[in-house]
């Protein structure tokens, strides 16, 4: 029986010790924590009751002596862990490790956060023990910066708050910068960041789209179709409207960003005309254009140094299991050193483009650089004809050879009209420079809906619209709708995972080993 006791003993400390590590957790006596500490309690005493008497004779016994030590060392550990957690718990220090940065925020949502003038605050109308993913991540939004906090609001259980914010349903979220607030569905990173950009900049710039010619469909959702680049500006906080230039011939003067997408027509002279007082009095515009169309466009943009060639990129591609192949969907990996692509690592896929350059000499008060190459086993083909028709190519010494250029941006200087009087009297000066900005692709299909979220086709365009409207500080890297992968779970299999890892199954394994220790001994 002694013997028993004393096993017994050593079972009811393991017992006991488990129980409170549970209640510790837990924070309340669950049927675990009453079964361990009752049968733990229980099996020390009937130790004790049996060798008491053995116990205060080995108190003076140098193996008691080392016992003492190795607990005490023990406790001073345990006590050592429970400081850290404590230190780690109250001082917020966090390393994504992930390859993709999976768990940190994009360029965007950071710049956004450090352009925050005013207090950024989020309610999440969520019923209780639901979004815990999106608080995982708004507490990275909160970490960042000292302007952003949120709540979590049971909706259910605060009516009255739904009711103050117009919410009808749960999983909402209400983003508020001073008195203005928006509505979101959703828990991505990216729709958290572009109500952020909203609320926090009311003032919305302008871009046209030049229509009436043939071009690509604002509100199109076939494959060729505009609607996905239009919805992404809209994320950026831009007003996209269309513009039928022959009914007023005059870009409206608040235009900040005008878009030539394509036009399979050609522009009327009195359009043209219009177009290009509005580059010379120093405004921006996109050229976007596609093998075969824009009739006229490239004599039109010579004028500033742009050489649109006559030809359909071709380059080299690789497939499995077929090997190396000729194809008009030329990946671009190499950039131009400019604001569009700085810290632009990315690859880019377009769909037949045509090259596009700078002339050298550029004309004066003209400055541009190429955005964006392909390969230098890509060409391109001028046999046009051939290639339309046939669906054939064949390099010859008339093509121009690789790298090839496909998109270019540049400025051009432009004498502002004399300013008004100042305070002082003087009219100013006549001869200050004001820059227009020009970006021309030789595509426009690589942002239409089929292929503008292919790669880092999104960014490069927002980055390149960012730069025309004079926005630099949007210039980034933005966040991707896919994320890491999550494994939700209910409450109760939190709990239950936690039980068997952290309880059930190191104390059999204590247990256990004490059982054949003691066999042993």
């Amino acid at each position: 029986m002694k013997k028993s006791s004393q096993i017994a003993g050593l079972f009811g400390f393991v017992l006991l010790l488990f129980g409170i590590v549970e209640f510790l957790f837990s924070r309340e006596f669950s049927l675990f924590t009453i079964v361990h500490l009752a049968g733990g309690g229980a099996l020390l005493l009937f130790s004790l009751a049996f060798n008491l008497g053995g116990v205060w004779s080995s108190l003076g016994e140098r193996s008691t002596r080392y016992s003492a030590n190795a607990v005490i060392y023990t406790l001073i550990f345990l006590g050592i862990l429970v400081l850290v957690n404590i230190v780690a718990n109250t001082h917020t220090m966090q390393k994504d490790l992930t390859e993709g940065a999976l768990f940190s925020l994009s360029d965007q949502s950071k710049k956004v956060l450090d352009n925050l003038e005013e207090d950024v605050k989020v309610l999440a109308f969520y019923q209780v023990s639901k979004g815990t993913p999106l608080e995982d991540l708004l507490k990275i939004y909160a970490n960042y910066s000292p302007r952003f906090s949120y709540e979590f609001i049971d909706p259910v259980q605060h009516p009255e708050k739904a009711s103050k914010h117009e919410i009808t349903t749960t999983d909402i979220l209400v983003v508020i910068c001073g008195d203005r607030e928006t509505k979101i569905p959703g828990d991505f990173e990216e729709d958290i960041t572009n109500a952020i950009l909203k609320v926090a900049n009311p003032m919305q710039k302008k871009i046209r789209f030049l229509t009436a010619h043939g071009e690509r469909d604002l509100d199109g959702e076939e494959e060729q179709g505009y609607i996905v680049a239009r919805k992404a500006l809209e994320n950026e906080n831009y007003e996209v409207l269309p513009l039928e230039l022959y009914m007023i011939d005059e870009v409206p003067s608040d235009t900040d960003v005008l878009v030539v997408a394509s036009p399979e027509k050609a522009l009327e002279k009195n359009e043209l005309e219009a177009i290009e007082r509005y580059i010379d009095g120093g405004g921006n515009a996109l050229f976007l254009m596609d093998p075969g169309t824009s009739p006229g466009m490239d004599a039109f943009l010579s004028k500033w140094g742009v050489k649109v060639g006559n030809n359909v990129v071709v380059d080299q591609v690789f497939r499995l299991f077929y090997g190396p192949s000729l194809g008009v969907d030329p990946v671009v990996a190499n950039y131009g050193v400019h604001e569009i692509t700085t810290d632009f690592e990315g690859q880019t896929l377009f769909h037949m483009a045509r090259s596009v350059d700078l002339d050298d000499p550029m004309p004066e008060g003209v400055a541009g650089v190429s955005l964006a190459q392909t390969s230098a086993s890509s060409w391109a083909e001028t046999d046009l004809e051939r290639f339309f028709s046939k669906s054939e190519v064949a390099r010859s010494e008339e093509d121009l050879g690789g790298p090839v250029s496909i998109a270019v941006a540049l400025t051009k200087e432009v004498k502002e009209l004399p300013v008004v009087e100042t305070e002082e009297g003087d009219d100013g000066d006549p001869d200050e420079k004001k820059e227009a900005r020009l970006a021309v692709f030789g595509d426009a299909a690589f942002i239409d809906n089929e292929y503008i979220s292919k790669m880092y086709n999104a960014d490069l365009f927002l980055n390149t619209v960012n730069w025309l409207a004079e926005e630099e500080e949007m210039i980034s890297i933005r966040p991707k709708t896919t994320r890491g992968s999550r494994v939700l779970m209910t409450p109760q299999e939190t709990r239950d995972i936690f039980y068997m890892s952290v309880l059930i199954l190191p104390e059999a394994l204590l247990l256990f080993g004490l059982a054949v220790w003691w066999r042993r001994r």
